[in-house]
């Protein structure tokens, strides 16, 4: 039988809760299910609720910030690095409640000999998973620190900006740390190995003062994705300093592995981009360290880290770097692997699937799954960028990075393509009126639609909209017509 468990840790106590029940309030309330410990926590912070996952038939745990009414927490939940409005946990999977206090999930896979008496002890003195119920959770937690007090001030509440990144949107340096704790102490407790990379782009700085912080802050965010396309789960990338990034890699078996890991994060970073409207290289430095190999204790393995640092190579590479096609990924919705039927008499099941198919959509779009490339036309001659044509993905947390071919023609056959067609509109203008702003060289963006978003009775009001939302010069907009029938 599989057992569920959640351990929360601050900076002195660890508290360990199996889950048994179908449903946790987790929160600073002292009537909550799970009780968080700090001023820095909402009331009503999280909810954990038990699912059937539909693949595989298993139980599983969904977090949710907030409450089930749909009030949200006022610093949210972080799920390895991400904030998350709602994530189906899975083993091994980092929490944070934007504050001080973390936690991992875990489950097991048979019948552990596991004591039933409630335990909690100092960080420096547990080996072993301690399990807890949730009611003695509770009370352990008012032990240490009155509920009362935790109601009356919330005058040192973290703010989401701390722990996010604003040029990147990835874990500031602050919240990185939080998660290497954690990292750092499930692994001396499971004598485990975990791996950190520090990534730095040499040439940055000179990218930003010949082309301004506009361009500069567009290649971190370029960067960003990159690695954060390349990761596993269970794994974090932060924005660790001014052109730096520290990822975190957990389940790393031995030096080798690592190496091979950091040379397949690489790969796409090196891949010449354009910056400012001319091609840039960028120079990439990196180190790599294991712990608890190369150091003993956080602050040892971090000084190694930094001073490790050194220029990538295309041979230590293996290959010469490439662009990721996104034509690798499996196709795949969440309801079906096939396309929707085109006809108008639609099954019940159909109608019901594509329901289902609506509803994953606009959760997608809310949790901003959805992404827009840019890929530029140029004109070699005189080295300027006439079009950037902008390209629709999904960050699928499951499937990867799924192309438009593979979700449009869903969302054409539901009402969910005009909120799409109106979001797509309103970000290429918005970030093409940006870059006329910082650059000062006109050029066009073109937006790929389908035949169903062109004739759409609301198609030209959604346009418009967007125009003047963002400013855009409407001269500066093309509207292309695709076929997206797969």
């Amino acid at each position: 039988m599989k057992q569920h468990i959640l351990v929360l840790e601050d900076s002195t106590h660890r508290r360990t809760i199996i889950l048994e029940d179908y449903q946790y309030v987790i929160g600073r309330h002292s009537q909550t299910d799970i009780q968080l410990n700090s001023r820095q926590a909402s009331r009503h912070h999280a909810t954990l609720v038990r699912k059937i996952n539909s693949k595989t038939q298993e139980e599983c745990f969904w977090i949710i910030d907030g409450d089930l009414d749909g009030n949200k927490s006022q610093n949210g939940v972080f799920v390895n690095g991400q904030k998350r409005l709602i994530h189906e946990l899975k083993n091994g999977d980092l929490i944070n409640f934007g504050c001080n206090i973390n936690a991992s999930y875990h489950f097991t896979g048979g019948n552990t000999d596991i004591p039933s008496a409630p335990i909690e002890r100092s960080l420096n003195k547990i080996s072993e998973y301690e399990p807890v119920s949730s009611q003695s959770s509770v009370l352990l937690g008012n032990q240490q620190e009155s509920p009362i007090s935790l109601l009356q001030s919330d005058d040192d509440t973290f703010h989401e900006q701390s722990y996010l990144d604003t040029v990147t949107d990835l874990p500031t340096r602050t919240l990185f740390l939080e998660y290497l704790n954690i990292a750092v102490s499930n692994a001396r407790r499971n004598q485990t190995q975990v791996g950190l990379l520090l990534c730095q782009i040499a040439n940055w700085g000179e990218l930003k003062r010949k082309r301004g912080d506009g361009v500069a802050n567009l290649l971190l965010q370029d960067a960003g994705k990159k690695l954060k396309f390349g990761l596993r789960n269970g794994d974090i990338v932060s924005r660790w300093d001014n052109d730096q990034f520290m990822l975190l890699l957990s389940k790393v078996q031995d030096h080798e592995s690592l190496a091979a890991i950091a040379s397949r994060l690489m790969k796409p970073l090196v891949v010449p981009v354009m910056a400012g409207n001319k091609l840039f290289e960028p120079e990439i430095f990196y180190g790599v360290v294991l712990y608890a190999a190369d150091g003993t204790n956080v602050d040892q393995v971090l000084s190694k880290l930094q001073n490790s640092l050194e220029p990538v190579q295309y041979s230590a590479l293996n290959e010469q770097p490439r662009s990721i096609s996104p034509s690798s990924f499996e196709t795949a919705v969440d309801i079906r692997f096939e396309m929707p039927s085109t006809n108008e008499d639609k099954s019940e099941a159909e109608v019901k699937r594509l329901e289902i198919v609506e509803k994953r959509l606009e959760r997608a779009l809310d949790q901003n799954e959805l992404e827009l490339y840019y890929q530029p036309q140029i004109n070699w001659q005189k080295k300027t960028i006439e079009t950037m044509e902008a390209l629709i993905r999904w960050q699928h947390p499951q499937k990867g990075l799924l192309s438009p071919y593979q979700f449009l023609p869903w969302s054409d056959q539901t009402d969910f393509l005009v909120p799409l067609t109106q979001w797509i509109f309103k970000t290429a203008c918005t970030q093409n009126q940006l870059w006329q702003t910082q650059s000062n060289l006109p050029f066009l963006i073109s937006v790929n639609v389908s035949e169903k978003q062109l004739y759409h009775p609301q198609f030209e009001d959604l346009v418009k909209g967007a125009l003047s939302a963002s400013g855009l010069n409407p001269q500066l907009l093309v509207v292309s017509q695709v076929v997206i029938d797969g």
